[in-house]
């Protein structure tokens, strides 16, 4: 890659960060740019004065004088990656591939129907790439016998409010509050609105979690969780609550840097510690999956076919166990009247749909 080039993501990377670094912290930029080219060196970047900028092109020319054999391009490739990283510790630098790659990336894994009317649907993120889709592909298995919805988010990321908007729409319907994104600069608040009918009739929801769920998807989390018939099921979410969104940096570079913070309704912002999960079940705790067996309705082991789609997976396994559970439940009831012809009190209350409501 031609110098110019390098100093052109160098510079456009100061620009996208400079309300975000200090001088401090881009001394330390340098510092770590020349280490990671010239790791053998003695060097150390030092500021011309107490109010100076940090210039980029002396460090080089003092390489230059002092003989030490360096790569030009990679020096200034690992000074804005470190850059970027010292303004925002989530950030990335993306190259020119990575870039199609994100403007590419499509939101579901996978979606499907399992065998006792169960739909399943394993998103990798929150993306563009399919955003128009998404709400589509979720309506097309959750049917009207569905017994309920499964949405996993566990290692989910990615930045789409669009996306954030479909998924939204089919649990709060055309214009409800899907996320909101706070900016510091300026100093707004941005509220992203549902897109899509809610899901008619709309069946229990859980939406599955782990400390890998970030960026889009635990603003998504976070926005949802309380609601009536949803609840939240597995470990807390990352707590980096960070909206990040690309920015190009010229060379066909671009920045992949916090813009935001994800809040939710009432103008909270995602919990440092993560999103709470309604229900805690670790994914290595197998004693949490009650042994492993999930009941059907009838009171029976789960299908081996159903079983087959769960395998050894003990978040996913206790998601079903409650949706089969529920079932059992409605299905078992029988609501009865006494003799004045009043609804007998705590023996034929519906079961409650389960939620993580606060």
């Amino acid at each position: 890659m031609p110098p110019g080039s390098c100093w052109a993501i160098v510079r456009g990377l100061l620009l996208a960060v400079r309300t975000r670094a200090s001088q401090a912290q881009r001394l330390a930029i340098l510092a770590i740019g020349v280490a990671a080219v010239v790791p053998a060196s003695p060097f150390r970047a030092v500021a011309g004065g107490a109010s100076g900028p940090i210039v980029a092109d002396e460090v080089v020319r003092l390489l230059e004088r002092e003989s030490v054999p360096f790569d030009d391009a990679a020096l200034r490739l690992a000074a804005a990656a470190a850059m970027l990283k010292a303004a925002d510790p989530g950030g990335e630098l993306l190259d020119a591939d990575a870039v199609r790659r994100w403007a590419t990336n499509r939101s579901v894994s996978c979606a499907t129907q399992w065998p006792d009317d169960l739909a399943y649907v394993r998103l990798n993120g929150c993306y563009d790439g399919d955003a128009a889709e998404l709400g589509g592909a979720v309506r097309s298995i959750a049917t009207t016998n569905c017994l309920g919805l499964i949405l996993d988010l566990r290692g989910a990321g990615g930045c789409s409010t669009t996306a954030v908007a479909a998924v939204a729409g089919l649990m709060v319907g055309e214009g409800g509050d899907a996320v909101g994104v706070r900016r510091a600069q300026p100093a707004t608040t941005e509220v992203v609105r549902a897109v899509g009918p809610a899901l008619e009739p709309m069946p229990p929801v859980i939406l599955l979690t782990d400390r890998r769920t970030r960026g889009a998807a635990e603003g998504l989390v976070w926005a949802l969780r309380g609601r009536p018939g949803l609840l939240v099921l597995g470990e807390r979410t990352s707590g980096d609550g960070a909206a990040r969104e690309p920015l190009a940096i010229g060379g066909g570079y671009a920045a992949l840097l916090a813009t935001g913070r994800y809040v939710r309704r009432d103008g909270e912002p995602v919990p440092a510690d993560g999103v709470p999960p309604g229900l805690e079940v670790l994914g290595e705790d197998s004693a949490s999956a009650g042994g492993g067996r999930v009941a059907t309705a009838a009171g029976e082991a789960a299908p081996r076919a159903l079983m087959h789609q769960i395998g050894g997976d003990v978040v996913l396994r206790r998601a079903a166990d409650l949706l089969l559970g529920l079932r059992a439940m409605a299905a078992a009831w029988e609501p009865a009247e006494d003799t004045d012809g009043l609804t007998e009190a705590g023996t034929n209350a519906a079961p409650a749909a389960a939620t993580d409501r606060d």
